[in-house]
């Protein structure tokens, strides 16, 4: 199970559609690692999102939360999150959400990570794509 807080900063209400979860150092090469701290890392594939599993809403300017399970044992990403985690290292986590029609689709990608001198888990957005109208960027 994973699970974390999250806040909306949003006008109105947040609907979560989706979720990825990963190593944070995942699949990096040295150069690709430098090429992602230059550029920051590339927005991912709606396509590689899986679904939540029921309606989570954030309401605006409010608190909730975000929960997902992978309880299929033999899922190739349930084994490396269970080693990320077991081995304290960072995880990436990438939340599909939009509005209560459907639409502002917005990606944001989070970090969690533990530091060496406690014992709980810290919880940081990095970044935030439009999907549905132009990226600020």
């Amino acid at each position: 199970y994973l699970a974390m807080s999250l806040r909306n900063v949003g006008a109105g209400i947040a609907v979560l559609r989706g979720w990825r979860a990963r190593p944070a150092t995942d699949a990096l090469s040295p150069t690709a690692a430098v090429d992602q701290r230059r550029s920051g890392p590339g927005r991912p594939d709606v396509d590689e999102f899986r679904l939540q599993g029921r309606d989570l809403y954030v309401p605006a300017g409010d608190t909730s939360f975000w929960q997902a399970a992978i309880r299929d044992k033999n899922d190739p990403v349930r084994a490396r999150i269970v080693e990320t985690i077991a081995h304290k290292q960072p995880l990436t986590i990438d939340i599909l959400y939009g509005d209560h029609e459907g639409g502002q689709r917005t990606i944001s990608r989070f970090t969690v990570s533990r530091p060496d001198d406690e014992t709980g888990w810290i919880c940081s957005v990095v970044r935030h794509w439009n999907l549905d109208r132009q990226d600020p960027r």
